[in-house]
């Protein structure tokens, strides 16, 4: 058997990755892992490499990502991405997405250098009908609002 043809599978995935993908950004090599949303059902997945305008994923289930499809993926609470599967090759899929990565999220990810940000605390408590709103949940705050 030659080399070429002892390759595993996840390599010849990604060189055809590598030879699709038309990038409009330097990527860099990522350890992240998200929940994506592939289109409606949630699937772990790792990020290969990842710039401001996509990422390379690999699905840790060893599913196959449709090309074309939407992708969510989840980083955690107010940190998320949609994009396009531009390419799909086995478990790997080329995602741009639809808005370009910039500001928190960007630094957890290594694509822009982490800025100290400081945070002054709120002086102010803004009260609800029910005490303070920052104690209640999002969805009740917004159901009370409704009905005021």
């Amino acid at each position: 058997m030659s080399s070429q043809q002892s390759k595993s599978f996840d390599e010849v995935a990604d060189a055809m990755g590598a030879v699709c993908d038309r990038r409009s950004a330097d990527r860099i090599e990522s350890d992240a892992c998200a929940i994506a949303r592939i289109p409606a059902s949630p699937h772990r997945v790792e990020l290969v490499d990842v710039s401001r305008t996509g990422c390379r994923i690999r699905t840790m289930d060893g599913i196959a990502v449709p090309q074309g499809s939407t992708v969510h993926l989840d980083f955690g609470p107010g940190r998320r991405l949609t994009g396009q599967v531009m390419w799909s090759a086995a478990r790997s899929a080329g995602v741009r997405f639809h808005q370009s990565l910039s500001g928190p999220l960007a630094a957890t990810l290594g694509v822009e250098p982490a800025v100290d940000i400081n945070v002054e605390a709120e002086t102010e408590v803004r009260r609800g009908p029910l005490g303070p709103a920052s104690l209640l949940p999002h969805w009740l705050r917004r159901l009370l609002r409704k009905a005021a």
